[in-house]
Parts: C-alpha cells; sequence; structure tokens
C-alpha cells in the first residue's frame, strides 16, 4: 500500500534515508522533516515567536557572558542528542513492506526537498519510482513526537545564532517588531515590500516576527488577527482598483 498521508510519508521516507545508511550528513533531511512536521501542527511561527520574545533587549555583554555562551552549548548538544536518537533509534527494517513511489505521487504533500533526497540517493530519475521502506505502525506516533521536539531544539539553536550575532552588531537583540494593532504592521509589510506584496508573505511574517497590542496585552489570537489581515488587504484591494 501506498502511503499518501503527508506525516507518515515523511516518516518512511526519512527512514528509508536513514537504514540504507546513503548519507554521512543527516542535518538537512532531519532538519527539513522536523519543520514540516512543526508547521503542520501550526507550531512553528509560534515556536519561533516564542523563542525570540524571550531575547528581546538582550545586550551584547550578556551574549558574551559564560552564562549565555554555557547555555548554547547545552542547546547544541541537545540537537545531536535528538538527532542521534533519531538516527541510531530506528528499529529494525529489514523485513519491513516496501512500496514504490512516483515523484508525482507526493508532489505537492510534502517537501520538495525530503523526496528529491531519496530520488538523488537512489539515483532515481524524476519520472522514475522509487523503493520507500514501510514504517511499522506502531513506531509512527512515537517519532512523529522526536521529530516535533528536533524541530523545536533546531529553532532555538538558530534564535540563539540569531539573538548573538544581532547583539555583537548592534549592542542589543530587537528582531521582533511590535505594532498597537494589526493594520500598524501591515502597512509597515507593505512600505517595505511595495504595492505588489503577496498576502501569504504578510501572514507568515506576522506570524513569525510580529508582537501586536491590544491595549497593555499581546494578542495572541491567530483567527483574530487572520480576519484583520484579511479585512486590511480587501481595503487596499479596493483602493487600488478605485486607483
Amino acid at each position: 500500500m501506498i502511503e499518501t498521508e503527508g506525516k507518515k510519508l515523511v516518516i518512511d521516507i526519512i527512514n528509508t534515508i536513514i537504514w540504507e545508511n546513503w548519507i554521512i550528513d543527516y542535518l538537512p533531511p532531519l532538519k527539513e522533516a522536523a519543520f514540516y512536521f512543526l508547521k503542520e501542527e501550526k507550531q512553528f511561527f509560534k515556536t519561533k515567536k516564542e523563542f525570540r520574545k524571550q531575547y528581546l533587549k538582550i545586550t551584547e555583554d550578556i551574549v558574551s557572558s559564560e552564562k549565555f555562551q554555557t547555555k548554547k552549548k547545552s542547546v547544541d548538544s541537545l540537537v545531536r542528542s535528538l538527532m542521534a536518537e533519531l538516527i541510531f533509534g530506528i528499529p529494525d527494517l529489514k523485513d519491513a513492506v516496501k512500496y514504490s513511489l512516483s515523484f508525482e505521487m507526493v508532489k505537492g504533500k510534502i517537501p520538495k526537498a525530503i523526496i528529491l533526497e531519496l530520488f538523488t540517493k537512489q539515483q532515481v530519475e524524476k519520472k522514475g519510482k522509487v523503493t520507500v521502506i514501510k514504517m511499522p505502525h506502531k513506531y509512527v506516533n512515537g517519532m512523529f513526537k522526536q521529530f516535533l521536539k528536533l524541530g523545536k531544539a533546531l529553532i532555538r539553536q538558530e534564535i540563539i545564532n540569531e539573538v548573538e550575532r544581532e547583539a555583537l552588531i548592534n549592542g542589543e537583540y530587537r528582531a521582533v517588531l511590535e505594532f498597537t494593532s494589526v493594520p500598524n504592521a501591515c502597512k509597515h509589510y507593505k512600505n517595505e515590500n511595495g504595492n505588489y506584496y503577496e498576502l501569504k508573505g504578510l501572514k507568515d511574517w506576522i506570524k513569525e516576527w510580529v508582537i501586536i497590542y491590544e491595549g497593555e496585552d499581546i494578542l495572541e489570537d491567530w483567527g483574530k488577527i487572520n480576519k484583520r489581515i484579511n479585512s486590511w488587504n480587501d481595503h487596499e484591494s479596493e483602493k487600488y482598483k478605485k486607483n
């Protein structure tokens, strides 16, 4: 049976790559898969923003301190540990069921980089088919949770490096932008990107980089934010038509 559901398919492909021991550097496909799972669970942008908020206004002195550098090393160690668990913790797949997969079958269902990794390693042209090992169902949920942990650890690692770099260059880390309303955030994005901005790009930017306040409180409800973005965008579209 061919696995068409995205999450299970990614787990099958990643474990096929690991089981066949085709590559030395496992980070790219594991990172791609981990971020894919976080996005599917609507946790990717939220996690990035939460970590960035933790480091707001951190100064050059702090990132240069022994305490910060120790924390940075511990996050690096956690990433290595979680990767090792995924690489060396897969069950014996010697007698597992296998199935064939064409590029067309999965195009659009999962990140292209993951399936192309498998096609490249099996030396198959995109018009052909690769062989995928079916991960036994009893292991899937546990691996899925491991990937979510790895994804969050990788994000924390990226943010810590970003914080250190920005603080050393600018004296302080202020990567997250703060606005008092959704329209104000939208206007800022339009001013930076011009009239031909993409709505998806605007939404992704707000999810990842923007904090919006309602009075003294941070607006966390994405449903409300999304509706206000759409309303603002509709209004801008009407203005553009009139001009």
